[in-house]
């Protein structure tokens, strides 16, 4: 008698719930927007956009990917190489990115302000210990640092470090070679060397 495994929404990969969902698997869909939802929320802060922009980022980004599933699915059965849905948002994201700078005849800009990261994490008035200032001002100073990156190599950084994407996977991003894309990490992390090892 063969025996039947049923996987978890957690252990199952983003294509394998993007099936699911097509298939009318609701809490599917829940499980995907749960694994990316906050880290590109926190990605899109990182490049200095407004929590209510980046609200409708992530708004419209959703919506995209709801009116794209069964393309997805087909891109799933379909694609050489196989389809990645994890690169494929981040591209998604980064279009979003340029579309809303575009609109707003903005450029990728450094704010001498403090991080809105930082503000989330350091809006409290309770007292501090010194150890946890002493984190903090570093945590700022790297942030500062990446924010003053320019924007190839902040992006890159970003895309590598905190969405977790390979080299290949981001000059797809990109549109660019990976000799580029390893060539923009180098120099970011050159940079930010010594408030990474600050950091450690």
């Amino acid at each position: 008698m063969t025996e039947v495994i049923c996987k978890s929404l957690n252990d199952l990969s983003d294509e394998e719930l993007i099936e699911d969902y097509n298939n009318g698997d609701i809490d599917a869909f829940n499980k995907l927007y749960d694994r990316y939802a906050t880290n590109i929320y926190s990605f899109l802060l990182r490049h200095q956009i407004d929590k209510a922009i980046c609200n409708d980022i992530l708004q419209t980004l959703w919506e995209k990917i709801l009116n794209k599933q069964d393309e997805f699915v087909l891109k799933i059965k379909k694609s050489h190489p196989p389809f990645v849905f994890k690169s494929y948002i981040y591209k998604m994201v980064r279009n979003l990115i340029n579309d809303h700078f575009r609109q707003t005849k903005s450029i990728f800009n450094y704010s001498d302000e403090k991080s809105p990261i930082l503000q989330e994490q350091s809006s409290t008035e309770e007292v501090y210990l010194i150890d946890e200032v002493i984190a903090e001002e570093k945590l700022f100073k790297l942030v500062s640092a990446i924010e003053q990156l320019p924007h190839n190599l902040r992006e890159t950084f970003l895309l590598i470090k905190e969405a977790g994407l390979s080299l290949k996977e981001v000059a797809e991003i990109q549109e660019t070679s990976i000799e580029t894309a390893k060539t923009r990490r180098r120099y970011a992390y050159e940079k930010l060397k010594p408030y990474l090892e600050a950091m450690k």
